[in-house]
């Protein structure tokens, strides 16, 4: 059927058993389709250049469009075809387009669920990235440019944040834009141009003197036997009114976790979440080794980490009167889950042995110390501390003056 259409017309065609098609004659190409239901449909009939197929661009419907509108649209559309543009695709990328997530679209559907599997420090990645990038997290993932960026920088710096934590930030959301890429939701990464923050070389290395370390052993052992006398106090006092029994404490049972953790962490570097989320399987008796899952690992990467007599002693006793199976966590939380911190016991003890400045993560640093003054190449420490590359082990070569001294004594030619 050929006429013009109008909105008169448009009203008063009536529908059929088929769906029916009325091709204007003023405009050729535009078109409104009937359908049985009553549906009335805008078209737009094309044929590209160099193609001899028909093709069908939507328009809308009618109500609400109107028919003078449609037609303004089909010129248009037409004009495109003119130009050798296909409207379908054009239409099909424009919807592409408004489909990009923002950034916090993209860190909830895509970038959490994999750094949740991937990340052992996945909630804070991304508690980070929110926090830190709160101007930026309702943008558009495909509008974050390297201005945004450097002017962000720019303006945390100003406001006195430490170098140091701005690059941690940074390092937070950079990762996250890669598997955009990967993933396709970006075509270029917004941050390849931009530079870290420049950072004095005083990488923190605080570990314990020898003095120190006596103290904090004393600490420990005076807090055991203080623990244990006062269970033993109870004990009697329970059974002297016959009351529900209460065990004792062996000689060699630990009365919490606090020191074997210490312990743990003192003689293998691993970092506070790694430990809290050790499982029974991941312990092996045989090769007096733990398995740092890659889960669990601030790489994401699985290393194994050996036992040495005090370590091994250590999750061994503690192990025998808490015992796990398979999945049980080494040293649960109150409530079967991971613990998330032991800050307030942390404290008590660093207090009482009167170590001044010195964090639960500088156990780390003290493992790390202790191996390279005893003169364990820094690459092996790299290895058991889990490091990506040798770049962060590089902050404890400062430990082995005698491997520099060697080095220059062999330049001396023998006489």
């Amino acid at each position: 059927m050929k006429a013009k259409i109008t909105t008169q017309l448009v009203s008063a065609l009536q529908p059929a058993d088929q769906p029916y098609d009325v091709n204007d004659t003023d405009l050729r190409g535009f078109q409104l389709r009937v359908q049985p239901s009553g549906t009335k449909t805008f078209l737009c009939v094309y044929r590209l250049r160099g193609s001899g197929r028909k093709n069908r661009y939507v328009i809308g419907r009618t109500p609400p469009l109107t028919s003078a509108q449609a037609r303004d649209e089909a010129k248009k559309v037409l004009g495109d075809v003119a130009r050798g543009i296909d409207p379908n695709e054009a239409k099909r990328e424009r919807q592409r387009e408004e489909r990009k997530p923002t950034l916090s679209q993209f860190l909830d559907e895509h970038y959490g669920p994999w750094a949740g599997t991937h990340l052992g420090t996945a909630d804070m990645t991304l508690a980070r990235i929110r926090r830190s990038f709160g101007d930026l997290i309702d943008k558009r993932l495909d509008s974050l440019t390297a201005w945004q960026i450097d002017k962000w920088k720019a303006s945390r710096l100003k406001s006195g944040i430490k170098a140091s934590t701005v690059n941690r930030e940074m390092a937070a959301l950079r990762s996250a834009l890669t598997k955009a890429v990967e993933w396709d939701h970006l075509t270029d990464h917004p941050m390849r141009k931009v530079k870290q923050a420049k950072v004095e070389d005083d990488h923190r290395v605080r570990y314990l003197t020898d003095d120190e370390e006596r103290r904090l052993r004393q600490v420990l052992a005076d807090r055991e036997e203080t623990a244990k006398a006062a269970r033993e106090s109870h004990r009697q006092w329970m059974a002297e009114r016959k009351l529900a029994p209460v065990a004792s404490i062996g000689h060699e049972e630990f009365t919490d976790h606090l020191q074997p953790m210490i312990l743990l962490a003192m003689n293998t570097g691993l970092r506070r979440g790694e430990i809290f989320k050790l499982r029974s399987s991941d312990i092996d008796s045989g090769k007096q080794q733990v398995k740092v899952r890659a889960a669990a690992a601030k790489s994401g990467k699985a290393r194994y980490v050996p036992l040495n007599a005090e370590a091994f002693d250590a999750i061994t006793r503690w192990m025998k009167h808490h015992p796990g199976a398979g999945d049980d966590l080494v040293f649960p939380g109150k409530d079967g889950n991971p613990m998330t911190n032991i800050d307030s016991s942390w404290r008590n003890v660093s207090s009482a042995a009167k170590l001044q400045d010195f964090r639960w993560h500088d156990l780390r640093h003290h493992f790390a110390s202790r191996l390279v003054m005893s003169g364990v190449d820094l690459n092996t420490v790299r290895e058991l501390l889990g490091h990506a590359d040798l770049k962060m082990t590089l902050r404890y070569a400062h430990l082995a003056p005698e491997h520099k001294a060697n080095a220059v004594a062999k330049l001396v030619r023998a006489a």
